[in-house]
């Protein structure tokens, strides 16, 4: 970003307190959830990483924010294709997937990166899958934890195969995010 038009657009909207937005968001998918049953949806990798993003922000912590900001664009693609198999569209769901990334990409422009922030985000995601799977039911399947996603068992139906696809694709993409927005924010840093 080396525009000084955009790192000011950028400082302008970085302050820390910026952090409460997210919370605020995950508060209102708390809302969402409230009913009997339906808490376990909060371990969504999506909702958890609107509270840790927003912790990471009030708390200035550099790596979290990079990797929940990181965690929340790969989960804009499988948002869109959620909408697209199954209709539902909420409108804390579009505060989560659109507006807590675009706060944490404007809090990344202004950060330096630390190391290896893409293992870091799989390891992430693999704590998030292990309480999924030891925390909610089965017939909520929160992050993929407990079955191959339904639109995709026409194509796969190996559960084991299937995560094993997910994670080496996730990786694919966390380095690729990871080294596409460093290059854009940061020049050749690293």
């Amino acid at each position: 970003m080396n525009s000084p038009a955009l790192r000011k657009l950028a400082l302008k909207l970085a302050h820390p307190n910026i952090g409460v937005l997210p919370v605020v968001f995950f508060a209102f998918k708390a809302w969402q959830y409230r009913y009997p049953g339906q808490w376990p949806n909060m371990l969504w990798w999506c909702t958890v990483s609107n509270l840790v993003l927003g912790l990471a922000i009030l708390f200035q912590n550099v790596r979290f924010i990079w990797i929940a900001s990181l965690m929340l664009l790969v989960g804009i693609p499988a948002w869109f294709l959620d909408i697209a198999a199954t209709g539902d569209f909420s409108f804390y769901s579009a505060l989560t997937h659109i507006v807590s990334p675009a706060l944490g990409l404007n809090m990344a422009f202004l950060l330096p990166r630390p190391r290896w922030i893409f293992l870091q985000g799989v390891g992430y995601y693999a704590s998030l899958m292990t309480a999924a799977r030891f925390a909610t039911p089965r017939e909520l399947n929160v992050n993929l934890a407990h079955d191959v996603y339904i639109a995709a068992r026409p194509f796969i139906s190996n559960f084991f195969l299937y995560t094993a696809m997910n994670t080496v694709i996730l990786i694919g993409v966390l380095y690729l995010l990871e080294k596409t927005f460093v290059r854009w924010i940061h020049g050749n840093e690293r």
